[in-house]
């Protein structure tokens, strides 16, 4: 069995990249935002945000069990389709050693860590149980192989699996908190054991063995992503974890629930760079202005896309969260504005790391998060005590500001530019227009409605976006498909995407 060949044309590629993870962040995001619904109306905010600093524990034990080692099997996959038993054997296998370690370890310690934590200490062993899901998948293999329909549907169908077991068993009743690891894990296990099957009707010969002279070598390469993902980690959950060492839980329920509106938003950015990833690899190798200006328009179409809505939900987040999560976190408004207001942060870091891997520069991107995580986790150790949740958020707001300025710095010296251009500034300038003049015109609905149609016409009137904006893309697909076709197709060396921390 070989990897599939692909399409020579960037726009191809991306386009095909962009259906499939589109597909796949769009649903999960959709249904992780129905879950969360659920579990809001259903579980107490004490007991919702116990659950989920549980789960941020579960989260940063997740990061160990993967030790880089999924970006690794991915690109030996996509090099020698004929390894896969043998990158299985030894990957797994060293992968359930950690989870082994982990769930006796937090089993161990788990009534000083509740404690330390205000977490009840039977939830965090439930929740440990989650990493069994990342030791058995087989998503690395499909990646590989260029199958990136099987991995989307996959994720689809156990955030699915999720969703049905919360409605079903989930009804505010006294024990409910304990269920959702439960299901969490059940459904992780059922869709990793699937994927398993599928696997094995082409390499029938998948075994799990302790391949234990192979985990040297696979340890050096993977521990510089390892430590970089465990400290994206750190963005992920180390507002919660404060949070709960703070004795704040139900203050990690309203972090929580703003941070999932923030983490909808922004998938759009994460879609869009993980997309362009293989093609910013390859101008970055010819021509890295070109990889610049690639970056710096996805950059701009999701500040012109997404700045309208963050500024809509930041001007009636007391409803909107009233009206889909309940009245218990209405107070969670605050909290939301200011994770909002870290959104182009978050935008601009993630297109930097991606034009820092093309290079490659993964020690720049690691010292970028390693600042951002020191920032986080030193503001937040003061503003989480003095501020609850919208201490969290500023933390966080800090953490993503100084790991995007350090990313920036390292871009240019690396490569003389920036993906930046007028239009996402232009962007930006608009955008702050209308949200210093909708409240001056008395805010409401029909306020909104003028304060975004302002920002529309100013920012079509200055260039920010045109009318050939709407028709460059498609076009662009169209030319480069048609050049596909007339060269053929090549075989593909190289899968760039990493599993999803």
């Amino acid at each position: 069995m070989s990897a599939q060949g692909f399409d020579a044309g960037p726009g191809r590629r991306i386009a095909r990249n962009v259906g499939w993870l589109t597909v796949q962040e769009v649903s999960t995001r959709i249904l992780g935002l129905v879950t969360t619904i659920w579990l809001t109306r259903f579980l107490t905010p004490t007991d919702f945000g116990a659950l989920g600093i549980a789960l941020a524990v579960a989260g940063v034990a997740v990061t160990v069990v993967r030790a880089g080692t999924g970006l690794r099997a991915t690109r030996e996959t996509a090099r020698n389709a004929g390894d896969v038993p043998r990158i299985h054997a030894e990957m797994t296998g060293l992968r359930l050693v950690l989870s082994a370690l982990i769930i006796g370890a937090i089993c161990v310690f788990s009534e000083p860590l509740g404690a330390a934590l205000s977490v009840p200490p039977l939830l965090l062993i439930l929740a440990s149980f989650l990493v069994l899901r990342p030791a058995l998948t087989v998503r690395w293999a499909f990646k590989g192989l260029d199958r990136m329909d099987v991995p989307a549907i996959a994720e689809v169908i156990e955030k699915s699996l999720l969703l049905l077991g919360v409605v079903l068993l989930v009804r505010g009743g006294a024990n409910d908190v304990y269920r959702v690891p439960v299901i969490e894990v059940v459904a992780g296990l059922l869709v990793s054991f699937g994927l398993y099957r599928v696997l094995m009707r082409s390499y029938p010969d998948l075994r799990i063995r302790l391949a234990v002279s192979a985990w040297p070598g696979i340890a050096r390469e993977a521990l510089p992503v390892s430590l970089a993902t465990l400290l994206g980690a750190v963005y992920l959950h180390g507002g919660v974890l404060l949070l709960g060492w703070g004795g704040q839980a139900a203050g990690a329920a309203a972090f929580l629930v703003a941070h999932k509106v923030m983490f909808t938003v922004a998938g759009l950015v994460q879609v869009l760079n993980k997309a362009a990833f293989p093609s910013a690899s390859r101008l970055m190798a010819q021509t890295p202005g070109a990889a610049l200006e690639l970056g710096a328009g996805l950059l701009r179409g999701f500040l012109l896309l997404t700045l309208p809505v963050i500024l809509g939900i930041a001007w009636h987040a007391e409803f909107l969260l009233g009206a889909v999560f309940g009245a218990n976190f209405r107070d969670a408004a605050p909290a939301l504005r200011v994770l909002l207001v870290a959104l182009p942060f978050v935008a601009l870091a993630t297109t930097l790391q991606v034009t820092l891997m093309a290079i490659p520069r993964p020690g720049a991107v690691l010292a970028g998060r390693v600042a951002g995580a020191v920032c986080l986790l030193a503001v937040g150790a003061w503003s989480v005590l003095a501020h609850g949740a919208l201490g969290a958020a500023i933390a966080l707001m800090a953490g993503e500001a100084v790991s995007a300025l350090w990313l920036a710095v390292a871009t240019h010296r690396a490569t003389g530019g920036l993906p930046w251009n007028r239009g996402c500034s232009l962007a930006l300038l608009w955008a702050a227009v209308a949200a210093v003049g909708q409240p001056l015109v008395g805010g409401g609905p029909v306020a909104t409605g003028a304060a975004l149609t302002a920002y529309a016409i100013g920012c079509f009137l200055t260039g920010a976006v045109s009318a050939g904006d709407f028709r460059h893309l498609p076009a662009s697909f169209a030319r480069r498909r048609s050049r596909s076709e007339a060269t053929g197709k090549q075989r593909r060396t190289e899968q760039d995407i990493e599993e999803d921390p």
